[in-house]
């Protein structure tokens, strides 16, 4: 059993989830007390370039995460750097291709989220629990979206002009 590092205990079943946020026992409805530890000057808030720079330091560190230990987001990278040039050199309007570039960049942004809605969920528990299950279901869901969104864009916009490069070369 993975140790608990709240300082209240976990609740285990939708009730008892739905009764702590009716109560004034729920450890979220208040800040946490001041405190000077590294941990806390981790998220004060700088203003200026240094926040500009904090944020690509770490949007730096998601991509080298993912990139390394997702193999969806791999997967997906792969197929934005094969289909990005393709979706160019075929006679397309700007519009058209730009929709193409957008839908395929929609798959990676989902992907990521999904991973990041993961990562927290097992950061909580490792334990199975319905709710765990069903974050993760969902996520799941909405990748699963945005990839038959993204088929169905290119079905569309390039379906025809590879239907007409077939005909020509069957003629």
């Amino acid at each position: 059993m993975k140790q608990n590092v709240f300082a209240v205990p976990l609740p285990t079943t939708d009730l008892e989830v739905r009764s702590i946020l009716k109560s004034d026992q729920n450890p979220m409805s208040s800040p946490p007390p001041p405190d000077s530890s590294e941990a806390a000057k981790h998220f004060e808030k700088s203003g200026g370039f240094g926040r500009i720079a904090k944020a690509i330091r770490y949007s730096y560190a998601g991509f080298r995460h993912a990139i390394r230990h997702e193999a969806p987001i791999r997967e997906e990278l792969i197929a934005l750097t094969i289909l990005v040039p393709v979706s160019a050199v075929l006679s397309l309007s700007n519009l058209e291709h730009l929709i193409l570039v957008l839908t395929t960049m929609l798959v990676v942004l989902v992907e990521f989220l999904n991973s990041a809605i993961e990562t927290t969920v097992d950061r909580i528990s490792l334990e199975p629990h319905p709710l765990a299950g069903q974050a993760k279901d969902l996520g799941s869901a909405a990748v699963f979206i945005a990839v038959l969104m993204w088929g169905l864009t290119w079905l569309v916009i390039v379906g025809p002009l590879v239907m007409g490069l077939f005909r020509k070369l069957t003629a």
